[in-house]
């Protein structure tokens, strides 16, 4: 049975997805699975916008102001940080 494995799902932001909540899940559900043991590692990905009036990608100074750090204007595209998805799963036997 291979013992080593770890899972490495990225989590953006504004997922929804608390990364406390998330740990706690992931131990309950690979109880009685191959995957009891396994070590989950969250990497939190930031938040990108894509500023209209700049016409660039910008990160905003605080997630509750969506907007663009250097012209205010308000973000209509974000580009990353609302995903949930898992980057990579490694095994090792």
């Amino acid at each position: 049975m291979c013992r080593s494995w770890w899972v490495d799902p990225g989590r953006g932001v504004l997922s929804g997805v608390d990364r406390d909540g998330l740990a706690f899940s992931y131990e309950i559900a690979c109880e009685g699975t191959f995957l009891v043991g396994s070590r989950l590692v969250i990497e939190t990905v930031p938040l990108l916008i894509y500023c209209d009036t700049c016409k660039t990608e910008r990160a905003p100074a605080f997630i509750q102001q969506i907007d663009c750090p250097d012209c205010h204007t308000p973000a209509q595209k974000i580009i990353r940080g609302r995903e949930l998805e898992v980057a990579a799963l490694e095994v090792a036997a």
